[in-house]
């Protein structure tokens, strides 16, 4: 049994582009071989409070924020096949950096023609949580540092409370012994007995 599939071709145009790039969740952007924004979906215009108009034909560096790497690096690398996702900064139009992940793969191209699209993705949240889990951990080692010098002075203490216990028994044995020898002395008996044991 043999199945037939048709392929329906349809042409990308820039409208066909646009709906399909705001259809997309992730904020997403269309270089070209200059480096320039030549397309983006609503989703960056919104991360960055940007417009669309403020974006289209800016450098890809006007959304980096300065950092390790810079634009031509990133491009080079997605160009020559790189499948690495970058750890960047992205300028908002307030100044505020945004931490993203960024990855790009190349679109179309060819010697005179070269588009990039590159996906970011919005890593505050996780960078916020990671920075929460960093101060939990050393509260938490705080604590236990703490809560392990306690022990210790505990234990301490309650050795210094058995010795004193032990010498307090001690002391009661040796007050009683004398009580029981004074008592003796002080009635002859003791005398008594010492003169008349055997020898």
């Amino acid at each position: 049994m043999f199945f037939k599939l048709k392929r329906k071709v349809f042409q990308l145009d820039s409208e066909n582009v646009t709906l399909l790039l705001d259809a997309v969740t992730y904020p997403v952007v269309i270089i070209d071989s200059n480096y320039l924004l030549v397309n983006c979906n609503q989703a960056l215009c919104k991360l960055l409070s940007y417009t669309k108009r403020e974006l289209i034909q800016k450098s890809f560096d006007f959304i980096l924020s300065g950092g390790k790497i810079n634009s031509a690096k990133i491009i080079k690398e997605i160009i020559q096949g790189s499948v690495k996702k970058y750890d960047v900064c992205f300028k908002a139009k307030s100044g505020e950096n945004i931490s993203v992940i960024f990855n790009g793969k190349v679109l179309a191209g060819g010697k005179d023609s070269l588009n990039i699209v590159g996906v970011a993705r919005d890593v505050r949240k996780a960078v916020e949580y990671m920075e929460q889990v960093s101060i939990y951990r050393n509260t938490l080692a705080q604590k236990t540092k703490e809560l392990e010098t306690a022990n210790a002075e505990l234990r301490k203490t309650q050795e210094q409370l058995i010795q004193s216990e032990k010498l307090a028994v001690a002391g009661q044995l040796s007050y009683g012994l004398a009580h029981e020898r004074h008592q003796l002395f002080r009635s002859g008996e003791f005398v008594d007995v010492m003169v008349h044991a055997p020898h």
